[in-house]
C-alpha cells in the first residue's frame, strides 16, 4: 500500500508537540529525547504516513527587496564611491524586475 504524505504541522498537532520538535526529530538534529523520536515514528508507521519535509517556508517567498548597508559615520553620501555603488545596484536590479 502506498504511503500518504503528511505535513509536519499535522503530525505535531496530532501528537501535541511543536512542529520544530517534529522537524528536529525527523532530521536527527537537535536535542530530542529518544521517546519523542519513537513516538513520532510509531505514529507515522501506524497511520502509514511519510512526512512531507518540503513544506513552504518563509524562505521560499521571493519579495524582490534589496538591502544595501552603508557606513553610518560622517558624510559618506558626499563620497562619489558610495553614490556609484548605489547607482550600480539600482541599475543591475531594475532591469531584472526588482
Amino acid at each position: 500500500m502506498k504511503k500518504k504524505k503528511v505535513n509536519i504541522s499535522h503530525i505535531a498537532k496530532e501528537l501535541d508537540i511543536s512542529p520544530s520538535t517534529v522537524s528536529r526529530a525527523l532530521s536527527g538534529s537537535g536535542r530530542i529525547s529518544q521517546n519523542t523520536r519513537v513516538k513520532i515514528n510509531e505514529y507515522l508507521e501506524s497511520h502509514n504516513l511519510i512526512p512531507n519535509t518540503r513544506e513552504r517556508h518563509y524562505s521560499d517567498i521571493v519579495t524582490k527587496m534589496i538591502s544595501v548597508v552603508l557606513p553610518g559615520e560622517g558624510d559618506f553620501v558626499k563620497i562619489p564611491y558610495f553614490s556609484n555603488v548605489l547607482y550600480s545596484v539600482y541599475d543591475y536590479f531594475s532591469i531584472r524586475g526588482y
